[in-house]
């Protein structure tokens, strides 16, 4: 099984018969490419473009129409590069099957709703998942227009977060708007009644 990673092939056969030590998550990682199967088992970061969102673009442009699945497993992470992933899970055409395992916080729960209007995608979880919605955290730094100007663009941005939310989930903007003012934590039963996931397995 070869693959190609930033110009050096990979090959895990010959890795394993040398007897050279491999990074378990490395190797678990590369062994799943191979059987479209993606793993995000970390916090989001810009790693999410070439772990996820590259493999995600060139599956679904293959040809095959082969199904995918997408084990998920996150304390949350970057917004901005969570959402990209969140729109390129929408457009898919292949089907597609995100499990989630522990834990879907924060950028995690949107990744999670991701697929709500995509009939390509089905969402199942565990029954003893956990999700969170919240709101985001910032930190600003400069002169005092750049903070204004970067406090502005985020409240915006807060907004079209919370309307992505409230169109990929069955939660109402009144529940919403008094939940996420504190740390709401969801089973998998009212991420299942909220629309989150389809079935919990």
């Amino acid at each position: 099984m070869k693959f190609n990673k930033e110009n050096q092939t990979i090959n895990l056969e010959e890795l394993l018969q040398s007897g050279q030590m491999i990074d378990p998550v490395s190797y678990q990682y590369y062994k799943n490419l191979s059987n479209r199967i993606l793993v995000i088992n970390d916090e989001i970061n810009c790693d999410i473009i070439e772990t996820a969102i590259l493999p995600l673009l060139e599956w679904d442009n293959d040809g095959s129409n082969k199904p995918i699945k997408i084990f998920l497993n996150s304390n949350g992470g970057d917004v901005y590069h969570g959402m990209t992933l969140c729109s390129v899970i929408e457009n898919l055409k292949c089907p597609i099957v995100i499990i989630i395992l522990s834990l879907a916080a924060s950028m995690g729960s949107l990744i999670a709703a991701s697929g709500y209007k995509n009939p390509n995608v089905k969402t199942v979880c565990y029954p003893f998942t956990v999700f969170l919605f919240h709101s985001g955290s910032y930190y600003f730094e400069g002169n005092a227009n750049a903070v204004r100007d970067s406090f502005a663009f985020q409240e915006d941005y807060e907004k079209k977060i919370t309307d992505y939310i409230l169109s990929h989930t069955t939660i109402s903007k009144d529940t919403y708007e008094k939940k996420t003012r504190v740390e709401w934590y969801l089973t998998a039963e009212q991420a299942l009644n909220y629309g989150i996931v389809d079935e919990i397995i």
